[in-house]
């Protein structure tokens, strides 16, 4: 996805997508006092660094004029990203974004048709997933979104049922955990979206805004499956092109 080419509106649309998946809103004060608004960003130290550099900080600096420097945690496995811009947070969070810990978020409607296409690009940059799956020999592509946002994806699983890319909406399999733990994890809800034509129809209705997605999605049509399978692979992964894709049955 090129960002230079989106309107002001696409580019705010596509920040609330990733806010939802790996962001938030932080209100707190310092021990002087003094009061802070920051938008917050926490991905991937081993693979989101190409999305931070070519998405989202120039993003950042469309939208609030501030350079923003990431901040690379390896003993955390993250990086992370500070805003302090009041207005934009302001923004976010008269749009129903929560402050301080994320809970349940509904997509305002001021996010509708075209602009949602962005929102989800956003979610799925951060908290979606590309992957192969080996079902008794057959080899398929699958795409998810897994997050604690009932209402948002089941929004967007709508949305993109709406637009003929076929995905079930359901609530993930809770992980058990010790049963002295301090805290329990939020449910997680997952949108799941499997086979070649879905895949290509969300490459062209939606598209992939963080690198290591298109990379992925670009080696399953250049035959990646061969690789990762150490199998002969289905006739779709020998590099046809999405147009190519979406004429098949």
């Amino acid at each position: 996805m090129k960002i230079n080419s989106l309107s002001k509106s696409e580019r705010k649309a596509l920040l609330f997508g990733i806010l939802l998946g790996d962001g938030c809103l932080s209100h707190y004060f310092s021990k002087e006092g003094k009061e802070y608004h920051a938008i917050v960003v926490t991905g991937s130290y081993y693979d989101d660094k190409p999305f931070y550099e070519e998405i989202l900080i120039p993003l950042i600096y469309f939208l609030s004029g501030k350079s923003v420097k990431i901040k690379e945690r390896k003993d955390r496995g993250s990086l992370e990203v500070f805003l302090y811009h009041k207005p934009l947070f302001d923004e976010f969070a008269s749009l129903g974004f929560t402050v301080g810990k994320k809970q349940d978020i509904i997509i305002p409607l001021i996010f509708k048709e075209n602009l949602l296409r962005f929102v989800i690009a956003g979610l799925f940059a951060t908290d979606g997933s590309l992957t192969i799956v080996n079902n008794n020999g057959t080899f398929y592509p699958r795409l998810f979104f897994t997050a604690s946002l009932p209402s948002a994806l089941s929004n967007i699983s709508s949305y993109l049922n709406s637009q003929g890319v076929k995905s079930s909406f359901y609530m993930a399999k809770r992980i058990k955990e010790h049963p002295l733990a301090f805290q329990r994890k939020k449910q997680q809800y997952v949108i799941s979206s499997n086979g070649k034509l879905n895949l290509a129809l969300f490459s062209t209705i939606i598209g992939f805004a963080n690198p290591k997605h298109q990379m992925r999605f670009d080696r399953f049509q250049k035959g990646w499956l061969r690789r990762e399978s150490n199998s002969r692979p289905p006739p779709y992964e020998s590099g046809a092109t999405t147009t190519e894709l979406l004429s098949q049955s």
